[in-house]
């Protein structure tokens, strides 16, 4: 009979990075769900503009978790018990509900998209929306300007270590998932990826209001 897990972001469950000696925090069967609360990619659980500037609030991260970190935040990983090297993992995406806010930044260090738009030696502006959840509609928090946007949320990262040692890195996507920042990925879809090691250890984060 499949079980409901839950994993929430805290410090046993959080990284930075993609590692296959990484342990697992969570094992289930196949055919089993889990709901995952993930922070935002930048480790955050609040944002909110303040007078005086902004205020970030954090969880609480082992010494373990945080040591090197450089990538999004990532919840698990999840051993999948029987899951073999040379498999595929079926990840069904049943919902995804957004928090309460949400933002957007440009500027202020190397990107594809900062040097298309030729924001490589300006500061990084950031731009704060609130989210409403039961209409799925993003509204502009900067200054009187009524900005809105329609959401349709996804997983930006959802994927599994390759089979080499040490900490790879978040920001690319890989054969076995990643940063795949893939828009269609919305609830009701499934996500086929090829499994690199045993166990799977699939890993989840980087979440988007919209793309």
């Amino acid at each position: 009979m499949a079980t409901t897990h839950y994993l929430n972001p805290d410090s046993y469950t959080l990284h930075g990075f993609f590692d296959r000696d990484l342990r697992p925090t969570l094992e289930i069967n196949s055919g089993d769900s889990v709901i995952f609360q993930t922070l935002d990619s930048a480790w955050a659980i609040e944002k909110r503009l303040e007078i005086g500037g902004r205020r970030m609030k954090f969880t609480g991260l082992a010494e373990e978790r945080v040591h090197n970190q450089f990538g999004h935040s990532l919840v698990g990983p999840v051993w999948i018990n029987g899951a073999k090297a040379g498999q595929t993992l079926e990840i069904k995406i049943n919902e995804i509900v957004p928090g309460d806010y949400g933002w957007v930044s440009a500027g202020g260090f190397p990107s594809y998209w900062n040097q298309k738009t030729n924001l490589l030696d300006v500061d990084e502006v950031t731009l704060d929306f609130d989210l409403d959840r039961e209409n799925l509609i993003a509204k502009s928090r900067f200054g009187d300007f009524d900005y809105r946007i329609k959401m349709r949320p996804f997983m930006g990262i959802m994927g599994m270590p390759p089979n080499l040692p040490g900490r790879h890195t978040t920001v690319v996507p890989r054969p076995w998932g990643g940063n795949l920042d893939c828009k269609e990925l919305v609830a009701g879809s499934t996500l086929y990826l090829p499994i690199p090691v045993e166990g799977a250890l699939f890993s989840i984060g980087d979440g988007h209001a919209a793309q």
